[in-house]
């Protein structure tokens, strides 16, 4: 899988929209992006590379990524590639835009909560900005939430 070759990517940030990026093709490079040791997902016909030890990091997207069919959060950063005979190859045009605007829609919108996990709200009509999201629990559920929306607007949509 290492090559020195660069390669063009999809990088996904939490809380912003994916971009395109030209990195170094090896292991090393994509540890040092994403802050550590690396597992690679199949997702349809591309990888998606993510941080091992992602649990108590925050969600990113939705997605099917598992065998089961089940919808899972992935958390953290992470990295879109397509490989070839077991190597990491650049993404093709269309990969690149079918995956960017997939991860647009799939992406949880962290936009009205600041960095100490306060819920940012002008009007303060349905929350009060000075409660904080401080547990597990309340976290999961505002996610199985935001997974039940998502799922309700694709079968809308199809």
């Amino acid at each position: 899988m290492n090559n020195s070759e660069n390669i063009i990517v999809v990088y996904k940030e939490v809380g912003k929209k994916p971009v395109l990026k030209k990195i170094k093709n090896n292991v090393e490079t994509f540890e040092l992006i994403l802050g550590g040791k690396i597992e690679i997902l199949q997702y349809e016909d591309i990888q998606v590379i993510c941080k091992k030890d992602r649990d108590k990091l925050l969600p990113n997207v939705y997605l099917n990524i598992n065998f089961n069919k089940l919808n899972t959060s992935i958390r953290g950063n992470f990295i879109i590639v397509s490989m070839h005979n077991n190597t990491f190859k650049s993404l093709t045009k269309n990969q690149a835009i079918k995956y960017g605007k997939l991860l647009v829609m799939e992406s949880f919108n962290y936009e009205k909560i600041n960095t100490k996990y306060k819920y940012l709200n002008s009007s303060n009509k349905f929350a009060n900005e000075n409660k904080t999201i401080n547990s597990d629990k309340t976290l999961n559920l505002i996610l199985d939430i935001q997974r039940d929306i998502l799922k309700f607007i694709r079968n809308i949509n199809a």
